[in-house]
């Protein structure tokens, strides 16, 4: 990991920091304070306030708060100098019940001393170098005016815990605290200096930070767009608004990115609000966090940075109130393996896995059993309550869209994994592998989405050494309401675990599951009760109690190859006709080539060594190595899911093509 540190060494201040007058500096001081007046919620602060100064000691603590606790993600110590903030916030606010209030002074003034004295420490290095000092950043910009000498001395020790080092997300943090401390110290320099760092990292690369396809990497090859990669766009453009219009001020091709990173990457790897496990990694484990996509306390910045792009943020702000209209189309992520499909109506997205991207991390005690996310989870979203908190309850073997069988395997990378897109409709396909304890399991998996439908399909699965039944999960999902099949209802009084032989179609939700041919399901309708803390250590909460919904493909050891289709439908009578009227027809699904063509005749196909595939009576398509290749009309569109940008020699009839696959995955379009 590259690192670039800045040493900061800590000076001795004087009394003249209080009266020497820096007027761009106060005034990008003034902005910040402006910013944090603008991010809270007047009528929870002042509530808030009341509660913390009424269970203030004596002792110049709080009786709820854990002094003792040592966990190294939710560090219960914080709480205490999250009050101290708090407290800060409502006494600086003019529009505060408690602005300038004596007795809030005093409360604050006694505990900010209890932490300057205790100066506590953590385990993890982020805490001490990165949370402590935000808090203190904020507290200091709040209150210094009125703080002694003394308290400002001892604060800005505090503050200057912070390193400034890392990449991406990590390095806008630490490089942020330089800045203000810059800016409290009425540092020149430090200020230009922590600018730029921050400013250079506003960039496109296949370093930590955003990639070429506008999704966002931490830790090395991991998708984190809408965790680290929050934090990263919040504060980057909370930056450039503070600096607007001074000596510091950010290019303008620095705001261009900050824009495309929302407008081609964040908010498509999402639904409004909502996001899946496979865009925040090891977050996911954490409350609340399938809502990390809101952006509507950082929209109005964004307004102000880049006014020529105001309809389109207009657009999200609709997006993410729920008064839409929703995006419409399909998005391909190459370089995290991450697929979107949107509609109006409902969203499906699919995170698979290759050898250029890793596995979700489980560090700092979080995401305790998420082995098997990124490996071919399938999410279908439409109100955005179908995932949300629900992970307590999991059955973390089968994920939704995974295929298992036990409990005992882990994730095996191929180099095969990759979409084909014309923007509109698109393709996913994966070599997909789990081994473990002398086991193994192996497929080829591909998902066609065009209108309302996602055809799944799975071929040349194995298993050696399994003694299992092996699954695929269709979904697993907060159960909501009725859910039939061909045979029978069950209403929201009917739980329990079902074995279904010859099932044509499960209902559920607006969502229809359909077999590609009569198949055995085992449906599991449960109310579930789990803890936060068996998924992230860190949580103290009480035990969550739910409902699921888990449709388990069962698949045959005499049938190697299978799939099914999911649906957007309106009613059940609606996925009668569609299983009575297919929309779809799979053309080929072996380990050679997986492909379907719609009723509108898009074809999509996925190659996994040189073969020929018959779409029709009249028409034949033959490649020479593997690819993914999509028939729209008059135009093809081919990509590569290796990554190796050779030449591919293709036919369509009597035609021929020669033509470079692009080594980054993305599509190339062709004219039939």
């Amino acid at each position: 990991m590259r690192v670039v540190l800045l040493a900061l060494h800590l000076l001795v201040f004087s009394t003249s920091v209080f009266s020497r007058s820096e007027p761009e500096m106060d005034s990008i001081l003034s902005n910040y304070r402006l910013y944090l007046f603008r991010s809270v919620n007047l009528r929870v602060l002042d509530s808030a306030v009341a509660v913390y100064v009424a269970h203030y000691s004596p002792a110049k603590q709080w009786t709820e708060v854990n002094y003792n606790d040592t966990s190294s993600a939710s560090w219960q110590v914080m709480g205490h100098l999250g009050r101290v903030e708090t407290l800060a916030y409502a006494w600086a606010d003019p529009a505060s019940a408690f602005y300038q209030n004596a007795s809030l002074w005093a409360v604050l003034s006694q505990s900010l001393d209890h932490w300057l004295e205790k100066r506590y420490q953590n385990r993890n290095w982020w805490h001490n170098e990165i949370g402590v000092p935000r808090s203190m950043r904020n507290i200091l910009v709040l209150t210094r005016d009125h703080l002694s000498s003394e308290q400002f001395h001892r604060a800005m020790e505090v503050f200057a815990q912070h390193k400034v080092k890392g990449t991406g997300a990590n390095m806008i943090w630490s490089a942020d605290l330089g800045m203000h401390f810059g800016l409290l110290n009425h540092d020149e320099d430090l200020v230009a200096k922590t600018s730029q760092l921050i400013a250079r990292e506003i960039k496109v690369s296949t370093d930590e930070g955003i990639q070429p396809d506008y999704s966002f990497h931490q830790h090395e090859a991991r998708l984190q767009t809408h965790s680290y990669g929050s934090s990263f766009l919040s504060e980057a453009v909370r930056i450039a608004w503070e600096l607007r219009n001074s000596k510091w001020a950010f290019e303008q091709e620095k705001i261009r990115i900050l824009t495309d990173f929302v407008l081609k990457g964040w908010q498509w790897m999402a639904r409004g609000i909502y996001v899946v496990p496979g865009t925040i990694d090891r977050s996911a484990t954490r409350i609340n966090a399938l809502t990390y996509a809101d952006l509507r306390s950082l929209l109005p910045y964004l307004r102000e940075l880049d006014p020529q792009h105001k309809p389109q943020f207009d657009a999200i702000a609709g997006q993410q109130n729920g008064t839409g209209p929703f995006l419409r189309g399909f998005r391909y992520y190459p370089y995290s393996d991450f697929a979107a499909y949107q509609q109006n109506d409902f969203s499906v997205f699919v995170k698979t896995i290759s050898d250029r991207t890793l596995p979700s991390e489980s560090i700092i005690s979080e995401n305790l059993k998420g082995r098997l996310l990124n490996n071919g989870d399938t999410y279908l979203v439409r109100n955005g309550t179908e995932y949300f908190n629900l992970l307590p309850v999991w059955d973390w073997n089968f994920l939704p869209g995974i295929t298992n069988a036990g409990s005992d395997l882990t994730i095996v990378r191929n180099s095969f994994a990759g979409s084909v897109t014309d923007g509109r409709t698109g393709a996913t396909a994966m070599v997909y592998g789990l081994e473990g304890a002398g086991k193994t399991l192996a497929a080829h998996k591909f998902w066609a989405s065009d209108q309302n439908l996602t055809v799944c399909l799975v071929a040349g699965l194995t298993g050696q050494n399994i003694t299992d039944s092996i699954f695929t999960a269709l979904d697993q999902c907060r159960w909501q309401g009725p859910v039939m099949t061909n045979h029978r209802r069950f209403d929201g009084r009917q739980g329990g675990r079902f074995l279904l032989p010859d099932t044509r179609w499960i209902y559920h939700a607006q969502f229809a599951y359909i077999p590609l041919r009569p198949s055995t399901i085992k449906l599991e309708l449960e109310k579930r009760t789990g803890t936060w803390s068996a998924i992230n250590q860190s949580i103290v909460a009480p035990p969550v109690q739910d409902s699921v919904f888990l449709p388990l493909l069962y698949h045959s050891p005499s049938e190697p190859a299978t799939g099914y289709v999911l649906a957007s439908c309106t009613s059940a009578d609606a996925v009668k006709s569609l299983v009575a009227h297919p929309t779809w027809k799979v053309l080929a699904n072996t380990g050679h080539c997986q492909a379907v063509v719609f009723q509108n005749k898009n074809v999509m196909a996925a190659f996994y060594a040189n073969a020929t595939l018959q779409v029709d009576r009249a028409t034949w398509l033959t490649v020479d190595k593997p690819c993914l290749v999509q028939l729209v009309g008059n135009s093809l569109f081919v990509s590569d899911p290796l990554h190796k940008g050779e030449v591919l020699h293709m036919a369509l009839n009597q035609k021929k093509y020669t033509v470079t696959l692009k080594a980054d995955g993305t599509t190339t379009a062709l004219t039939k």
